[in-house]
């Protein structure tokens, strides 16, 4: 379909907006600090702060994809609504 010498562009459907908290890492480590006075290793203090940020991440990305989708259907409303408001006035 395409010539050898072009490079077919990849639709890449996930937009992501990155929101950076400052205070991220203060939380990731109070939770080190409170797993280690409590008596847990530091192997498994550092895996569990990690598991922690890891989460944010997860919602952060959520949270951009349900802007997106929030924008989208916005959008869509304003189509819709625009040519019946448009009929009324005529």
């Amino acid at each position: 379909m395409f010539p050898p010498s072009q490079e077919r562009m990849t639709y890449q459907p996930h937009i992501r907006i990155q929101k950076r908290k400052k205070n991220m890492s203060a939380i990731v480590k109070e939770v080190y600090d409170a797993f280690v006075e409590a008596g847990v290793s530091e192997e498994k203090s550092t895996l569990a702060a990690k598991a922690i940020a890891d989460y944010d991440n997860r919602f952060s990305r959520i949270e951009s994809d349900l802007l997106i989708l929030k924008w989208m259907v916005g959008l869509v409303i304003v189509v819709e609504v625009l040519p019946l408001l448009k009929g009324f006035v005529a």
